[in-house]
């Protein structure tokens, strides 16, 4: 994406008329005008900022609200100028427009940066990612000293930072501002993780920033740096206790991250990549974490291949005293099977439950499930908050028969089966009869088809045309013609009903 020529969208422009097309008094409603900048990209929001006065002030807020890199911003200040595939301001250009660099600074909201594509071999206004010279940084801090400014981006709420480069997670935090409220941070296969250490390090003692959402992940290979990394964002964590979500479902770490949570009662949502090796390590990180946020509503892990077979005993039991949970995701090969004790147990703690995943993955080699016909269990004993429920099924037992059906579900919106498969086509139609009775009208399946790793459970799109997805097709085929024959049956019962009481 180009980025536009900004820099005369403010200064200058005359109050005239609207053109006859846009003459209308509601477009000159700021309200109205806000609502119609958010929704447009930056060419829109450039362009509209030199319609008139009205116009250009609202729309350059929009406009510089969110920044998809640093470098529009420093480009204001002054030409950047591309020095060993690094970039650095001009300082024998034109003096820089201090004046206008802090007017902009104060309308960032969003902070988007990537320092994984190098300057070219000319600096090339349209780049908007790239690594920044410390100089750079050093001489905007200098300044910001003599202009008596406390922060470089003072209304920044958001930071999204992708660090590739040996001097780009030290540069991120001196954006943070006291409005921070969501930062993610995604550290790069090349950085070395003794580095990103020491950074962590001398920030984690600081006073805490109030941020309430947090998200750490590593694109290193392999777990080792990940695991040599993990005490030290544990560490970072432990002196945020303004966290409502935390993710590091992108870093391997072992109790570290739990350990931490010691003031994080409030902490709502938390996504974990888990190195254990047995079963009892498990369950004791979880009950720690049960007893330490007890409020938690959406809480997702991930186990390594490696992993034992899970029971409910270690995998879920740990967690029925979070009352609150609402969306609870487990990622192992396996799945979790579970039976009727185990669905009555859910059901009494997770009354408000609207989320839950248990199905494996496709590295699945071991045919572990839930019996098809316990959906029935389900639909009876959960509450109708239940939107979406992925399990991996087992055919070995008989369905009840359609007529004998007493429960569904009133609120399911989409059924994963995993990986499970059915054997046959004539099990594939009785498994469509079935579930034709038991999930609400706008219930779609979902199957997990593609190679990979945490794949999603809740896609209804691309998974029919999938490999060993035939059967399941066919299910699809029956649960649409058995609804269409209950929908006939029920208007023709209207009927019946209308004549007798004419």
């Amino acid at each position: 994406m180009s980025e536009p020529d900004l820099k005369n969208t403010s200064d200058g422009i005359s109050n005239r008329a609207l053109p006859p097309f846009i003459d209308h008094p509601s477009l000159d409603i700021s309200e109205i005008l806000i609502n119609i900048f958010s929704k447009c990209d930056r060419s829109t929001s450039a362009a509209s900022s030199c319609v008139c006065r009205t116009w250009s002030d609202l729309a350059v807020d929009q406009l510089w609200s969110s920044l998809p890199s640093l470098l529009p911003l420093l480009r204001i200040l002054l030409p950047l100028v591309v020095i060993d595939d690094i970039f650095d301001f001009d300082r024998k250009a034109r003096p820089p427009n201090w004046k206008r660099f802090w007017a902009l600074t104060s309308k960032v909201r969003t902070l988007i940066h990537d320092d994984g594509q190098k300057g070219g071999a000319n600096e090339s206004p349209t780049q908007l990612s790239g690594r920044i010279a410390p100089n750079a940084i050093s001489y905007l801090l200098l300044h910001q000293s003599w202009a008596d400014r406390q922060f470089l981006l003072p209304k920044l709420e958001r930071i999204e930072w992708a660090a590739n480069w040996e001097h780009s997670l030290h540069q991120a935090f001196y954006f943070m501002s006291p409005a921070l409220r969501e930062l993610s941070i995604d550290i790069g296969e090349s950085m070395p993780p003794n580095l990103v250490s020491r950074t962590l390090e001398s920030l984690a003692p600081l006073p805490p920033m109030n941020v309430t959402t947090l998200i750490i992940k590593t694109r290193y290979p392999g777990q080792g740096w990940d695991l040599q990394l993990a005490p030290t964002v544990a560490s970072f964590v432990k002196f945020q206790p303004t966290l409502l979500l935390l993710d590091v479902g992108g870093m391997w770490s072992r109790s570290e991250v739990v350990e931490s949570l010691i003031q994080h009662t409030s902490l709502m949502s938390l996504e974990l990549l888990l190195h254990f090796d047995t079963l009892s390590e498990l369950r004791s990180s979880l009950e720690l974490l049960a007893h330490q946020c007890p409020r938690i509503s959406r809480f997702t892990y991930a186990l390594p291949g490696s992993f034992p077979l899970l029971t409910p005993r270690d995998a879920m039991e740990p967690l029925l005293s979070c009352r609150l949970l609402a969306q609870f995701e487990i990622f192992h090969h396996s799945g979790l099977p579970v039976d009727s004790d185990d669905i009555k147990r859910m059901a009494q703690a997770w009354r408000e439950m609207e989320v839950l995943r248990l199905c494996a993955d496709t590295t699945d080699t071991i045919h572990v499930g839930t019996p098809l016909a316990l959906l029935l269990e389900f639909a009876e004993e959960f509450s109708p908050h239940l939107r979406r429920l992925a399990l991996n099924f087992l055919f070995d037992v008989h369905l009840p028969k359609p007529n004998v059906v007493w429960t569904s579900f009133p609120s399911l919106e989409i059924l994963g089966a995993g990986t499970s498969k059915p054997g046959s086509t004539a099990q594939a139609i009785l498994i469509g009869e079935f579930l034709a009775c038991v999930c609400s009208e706008q219930t779609e399946l979902a199957y997990i088809w593609c190679n990979g790793w945490r794949c999603e459970a809740f896609d209804t799109t691309g998974w029919k045309n999938g490999p060993e997805a035939s059967h399941w097709v066919e299910v699809a085929a029956v649960m649409d013609c058995g609804r269409r024959i209950q929908e006939a049956a029920m208007a023709k019962a209207l009927r019946v009903n209308e004549a007798k009481r004419t």
